[in-house]
């Protein structure tokens, strides 16, 4: 079963990315590991933030070869997660919603003070905060 979670209002849905089209849950985390070197300083730096769908996305974005290299390193992560949520969405026989609601809480409980982390307000729609700051 395939489910597609589209969101009106905000950017233009992804693709998802299986497992079998980006290699074993070993190798993408294996990939992930080694990328974490380079997000963390994006995070700290406040350019990109944890979304409510448990990715990455761009919150100020720069010009030029940098601004480049930062969408496509958010780009690799955010495909290497996706495909991680939906072989945990088959493998624990729930929604994709269910996980990416899950993957979203990780992300903001690790979150570092003073990083961008999207979060749910009473009327249900989504606001971006600074860790700690909200």
């Amino acid at each position: 079963m395939k489910l597609d979670v589209y969101q009106h209002g905000q950017s233009p849905p992804q693709k998802t990315a299986t497992v079998a089209e980006t290699g074993t849950p070993e190798a993408i985390q294996d990939r992930r590991r080694l990328r974490l070197g380079e997000l963390q300083p994006l995070k700290n730096s406040r350019l990109i933030g944890e979304n409510h769908l448990g990715l990455l996305e761009v919150r100020n974005p720069t010009p030029g070869e940098y601004g480049d290299y930062v969408s496509k390193l958010v780009a690799s992560e955010n495909k290497d997660r996706l495909a991680l949520m939906e072989s945990m969405a088959k493998t624990q026989n729930i929604s994709l919603a269910a996980v990416e609601k899950q993957q979203a809480e990780n992300a903001q409980h690790s979150a570092f003070n003073g990083e961008w982390i999207e979060i749910q307000k009473p009327d249900g729609t989504y606001a971006w905060t600074q860790k700690g700051k909200e």
